[in-house]
């Protein structure tokens, strides 16, 4: 089957929680593609990871096409749906953007993670949750003229 064959039924594989992959089913679930799902159970996910490129997922697969990066996954995604921008300085926003929301999944993600979790939380959503999240609805903003979304 040709890679980019259009009637090949996608294939995510990913954890039986949302993380990673919930950006890929949106945007599948968004434009009307159907996909199929393989949610990886904590007891096959060490017989799973040594077979992966990185051993990490989420997987796409698409025919012939295998991806296993989120944001290729995502970017990929974004191409093949027309939602990357229709110019240079759209898609260079679109990348802004995405990167952007990778650094805040890092700054909660790397929070959520920490040993110390319990004791600089409240801390963490008086304070820096707020900054963040005010940082991301500037960004909102710029991308619509200041309207707002």
């Amino acid at each position: 089957m040709n890679k980019h064959n259009k009637s090949a039924i996608p294939k995510l594989t990913y954890f039986a929680v949302r993380g990673r992959a919930e950006v890929i089913r949106l945007l599948l679930e968004e434009t009307g593609t159907e996909y199929t799902e393989h949610r990886v159970s904590l007891e096959e996910w060490p017989v799973l990871k040594p077979t992966l490129a990185f051993g990490q997922l989420p997987l796409y697969e698409e025919g012939d096409l295998v991806l296993n990066q989120s944001q290729a996954i995502y970017r990929h995604l974004a191409r093949k749906f027309n939602l990357y921008g229709s110019n240079e300085q759209e898609r260079t926003r679109c990348d802004i953007v995405q990167e952007t929301f990778v650094e805040a999944q890092q700054n909660i993600g790397g929070f959520f993670w920490n040993p110390e979790f319990a004791k600089l939380r409240d801390n963490y959503e008086a304070v820096e949750l707020p900054a963040l999240l005010e940082r991301l609805l500037k960004l909102y903003k710029l991308n619509s003229s200041n309207s707002g979304y």
